[in-house]
């Protein structure tokens, strides 16, 4: 492919958005670029005002201009777009919703395949799919266009393009059977989960029976799904959260144990509220490099070990706090062990909080000291209230630290003996 320098007049190209045929034909005779001696220059500069004609719906004007020999499959190369807007006719009139132009078009043999140029894959139900062209997606997949998965995936990513979906999902699910047999249907359900406001085309993939077991559709709708604290804030989607759940995700799979975690960890309090909801083991404990067997108890205290991305605050201290307790309330093991043999209270006793991270970008200062005993006297006052005891089994001086740390909260005498 390369890039044909030439220009169209204002005149014909105000004639070719307005379909006028007779102003068109004249134009042809009169072209500023002689067939003859600028074949290429010629067909370029039929295509732009094939590609003008079929946007704006002029079926008489594209019969004329695919007569006057004009390529129903040209790509537009001309030097002022970049090779991103390169687009085939079919594709410029589906994005616009121009159905009797695709219909001639269509009727011309133009091409529905897949093309790539500068890495973009391209074709007409891709285009009408990313506009939300129901009409053009239902006059394409008339003349037998194949819905593969790329365009399923343009589709179902697009917020609230549900009428499209159901129509590629009518051919797809007709012809192969189920969606859950369907190529990349997993990634194809987290994708679609990822999107604010999709819930609608989660429930249409649910019930052609994709699965919310495979992949990481549970962690796409949780927020979590670009990586273990990369990119954040998080932005759950809770109504498509709730739909998976309630679709029948299985909680007790070890990445949906790990999901609840970093939730945790993450202080995503409506995500884990919904999984506790949805039956989630309040004492699953997570297996991820770095963090085995730590609970969502562990994780919600914060400290340094678990960086979140989150300098601590006294905002983000009584959140982790509330956290706490709703996970309390649900049972949570207060003698649970990470990996390191730690309970929570010892975590939250011994730990450090104001953590220089690659996440906060912060400097140590008077400022996090202070904060960082603030959020450890919290912390350690909401587990003592719950009736955390120091474990036994610890070392006599990380018993002394926690109990240290217990009357540094400002336990009453009463309290403390209980600990």
């Amino acid at each position: 492919m390369f890039r044909i320098e030439f220009e169209v007049d204002d005149a014909t190209f105000r004639h070719a958005q307005r379909g006028n045929v007779a102003a068109l034909r004249a134009a042809v005779q009169h072209a500023p670029y002689p067939p003859a001696a600028a074949a290429g220059k010629y067909k370029a500069w039929l295509a732009l005002l094939l590609r003008v004609a079929a946007v704006n719906d002029w079926p008489d004007a594209v019969r004329f201009l695919l007569d006057a020999a004009a390529t129903p499959d040209a790509v537009n190369f001309h030097h002022r777009h970049t090779p991103a807007c390169y687009r085939r006719p079919l594709e410029y009139a589906a994005a616009a919703g121009s159905t009797l132009a695709v219909t001639v078009l269509l009727a011309a043999k133009a091409d529905t395949g897949t093309w790539r140029d500068a890495g973009h894959p391209k074709n007409a139900l891709m285009c009408a799919a990313r506009e939300r062209q129901l009409r053009s997606v239902r006059t394409l997949l008339a003349f037998k266009a194949e819905v593969h998965w790329i365009e399923l995936k343009e589709a179902a990513t697009c917020p609230g393009n549900v009428a499209v979906v159901r129509a590629f999902l009518a051919q797809v699910v007709g012809t192969r059977g189920s969606l859950g047999h369907y190529y990349d249907a997993a990634h194809l359900l987290a994708d679609a989960a990822k999107v604010r406001r999709n819930a609608g085309v989660v429930r249409l993939l649910l019930n052609a029976k994709a699965s919310p077991n495979y992949g990481e559709a549970l962690r796409s709708a949780a927020g979590l799904a670009c990586g273990h604290g990369f990119g954040y804030p998080f932005f759950p989607r809770i109504a498509t959260l709730r739909l998976l759940l309630w679709a029948g995700a299985d909680l007790y799979l070890q990445r949906h144990k790990d999901l609840f975690v970093d939730a945790s960890k993450y202080t995503l309090v409506p995500v884990v509220r919904a999984m506790l909801d949805a039956g989630a083991d309040v004492n699953a404990s997570s297996q991820q490099f770095g963090r085995n067997h730590q609970t969502a108890l562990h994780a919600a205290i914060g400290h340094a070990g678990c960086s979140c991305g989150k300098p601590i605050t006294e905002e983000n201290t009584a959140t982790r706090v509330a956290l706490m307790n709703l996970l309390i309330a649900h049972k949570a093991d207060l003698q649970a062990r990470d990996c390191a043999r730690r309970t929570p209270l010892t975590l939250a006793a011994t730990g450090e909080y104001c953590e220089q991270s690659e996440f906060s970008c912060t400097e140590w200062s008077p400022a996090m000291e202070a904060f960082n005993k603030t959020h450890r006297d919290a912390v350690v006052l909401c587990l003592v209230r719950a009736k955390a005891v120091v474990d036994p089994r610890a070392s006599d001086h990380v018993q002394y630290r926690v109990r240290d740390a217990v009357e540094r909260a400002g336990i009453r005498a009463g309290i403390r003996r209980a600990i």
